[in-house]
């Protein structure tokens, strides 16, 4: 089995016993948003726009792996993976992230499917 990264960043995976870095691909999967204004509201003198964002399709993400042991796993950000909901098995997220005493995160909880 094969975790391929498609996010811009290593993602370090604490697994039972040890931990495990995945590097990025250099491949990014996101989801399309589509952005419209939809108010204008005044707080303390100050106009701010309110937009209503909707999702769009996911781009980026390769096909499945015609193996048929499903030998590749593709690793994506939780939007995206919230994004396909349950209909591609093959694609994981992040788990829980774990911060260090600054709060920066440092690494993931395992990984997540989203259903």
């Amino acid at each position: 089995m094969k975790i391929v990264n498609l996010t811009p960043h290593a993602v370090t995976i604490n697994g039972i016993f040890k931990s495990l870095t995945i590097p990025p691909s250099g491949m990014v999967a996101r989801v399309e948003t589509d952005t419209v204004i939809s108010s204008i509201v005044n707080v303390d003198g100050v106009a701010l726009r309110v937009s209503t964002q909707s999702m769009g399709k996911v781009v980026g993400l390769p096909a499945p792996d015609p193996d048929p042991e499903g030998a590749t796993y593709y690793l994506v950000s939780l939007p995206v993976a919230q994004a396909l909901a349950g209909s591609r098995p093959d694609v994981l997220a992040p788990g829980p992230l774990i911060r260090d005493s600054e709060g920066r995160p440092v690494a993931c909880d395992g990984l997540v499917r989203v259903s």
